[in-house]
């Protein structure tokens, strides 16, 4: 190689020795944006005993009790409404997912990361 020739080069993120990829770029600018939230059920042979919820970074955290206890009634609701022993838990959780980003999209217009998990 001579001094006149061009080193193609990019942007390459690194974090602990290793690259980071484009979709874990997109994941952490949607956290940073709109927070992460995170739904806990524990059930019971089809019926819910707990809803818990908690988030990081969900910038709306003087609504949070409104949009939280809305989210609980829904997810009990949806869960009961669609349990069946022979449906995957994975299922349900995706619905229960779908569930609590459309209603969080309608309240805030924002795409906040939810994560469900069925106990």
């Amino acid at each position: 190689m001579t001094e006149k020739e061009i080193v193609p080069a990019n942007n390459v993120f690194v974090e602990l020795g290793q690259k980071i990829t484009e979709n874990m770029m997109e994941d952490r600018t949607l956290l940073g944006d709109s927070g992460i939230i995170i739904i806990s059920l524990r059930t019971d042979q089809g019926s819910v005993k707990k809803v818990k919820i908690n988030s990081r970074g969900f910038r709306y955290m003087r609504l949070k009790h409104e949009i939280f206890d809305k989210l609980e009634v829904e997810m009990k609701k949806i869960y009961e409404r669609h349990f069946s022993p022979e449906k995957s838990t994975a299922n349900l959780e995706k619905m229960l997912k779908q569930a609590a980003e459309k209603m969080i999209w309608q309240k805030f217009k924002k795409n906040t990361m939810v994560e469900v998990a069925v106990v």
